[in-house]
């Protein structure tokens, strides 16, 4: 949830993913990460599916001598899946958890639109509660607003379904 203590990225670029939702609390919503959470982005991967596993879970793909799951991003987060005959791209994203003595680095596929920016962090968003939007708590680090846009930080271990 947010708060008045938490604030944007500042010391890196962000990437911000423009979602193809409807709009949440009036406003068009965005995905937003740091550049150094992004290892790359794929135009194509080969998913091999997952029996079992969840409906966002879309299977695992290699990359780069690794084995990694791909998550749809959008589905994940409760909204409507992206559709194959639209544009998407794909973000090998990290993230770093604590394992009790020791940190561990974490790499996930994660499906999104083709809509992509990278910008330098604004400094006109304002926080917002999560408890105006219908997203779960705990799949996000934090809300933010402009006049238009809904930014969304993503808790990336809580997709990964690490925590």
């Amino acid at each position: 949830m947010a708060d008045k203590n938490q604030s944007l990225p500042t010391n890196s670029k962000i990437v911000l993913v423009h979602l193809d939702e409807e709009k949440i609390i009036d406003k068009h919503p965005l995905l937003l990460f740091t550049s150094s959470q992004i290892d790359e982005v794929l135009q194509i991967v080969d998913t091999r599916p997952m029996p079992f596993g969840p409906s966002y879970l879309l299977g695992l793909c290699p990359w780069r001598n690794r084995i990694l799951p791909v998550i749809d991003i959008a589905k994940r987060l409760g909204f409507h899946s992206l559709e194959d005959g639209h544009e998407r791209r794909y973000l090998v994203v990290r993230t770093i958890v604590d394992r009790g003595g020791g940190k561990e680095l974490l790499r996930c596929v994660l499906k999104i639109p083709d809509k992509i920016t990278t910008a330098p962090p604004p400094s006109s968003y304002s926080p917002v509660k999560n408890n105006l939007t219908d997203l779960e708590p705990f799949l996000t680090r934090g809300l933010f607003e402009s006049e238009e846009e809904l930014m969304i930080v993503p808790d990336l271990t809580s997709i990964f379904c690490y925590k």
